[in-house]
């Protein structure tokens, strides 16, 4: 709840965001961000352990539910990661 609060103050260039989050699903917290205004053009990366990678299908599904830009499975390499960001904020 904090992070949402923090992201419609701050709008920040980009978000990094784990699925599985203690309290709130990362999921929950994309679908939030895309649905405020404030925050509806932010580019979003979703990490999660969970490797869809073998079910482009599957895999589409939880990208149109979560409404993120990309997604990234751990352990991910940090070279990746910095390739995504950039291609996001350019």
């Amino acid at each position: 709840e904090e992070a949402l609060v923090l992201c419609q103050e701050e709008r920040p260039d980009i978000v990094l965001l784990d699925w599985m989050l203690p309290h709130l699903s990362g999921l929950e917290v994309c679908r939030r961000l895309r649905r405020a205004p404030e925050t509806r053009e932010i580019p979003i990366i979703l990490l999660t352990a969970r490797d869809l990678s073998g079910d482009p299908e599957r895999e589409q599904m939880f990208m149109d539910f979560s409404q993120a830009d990309r997604m990234m499975y751990k352990p991910f390499d940090i070279d990746n990661l910095l390739s995504e960001v950039g291609e996001l904020l350019h």
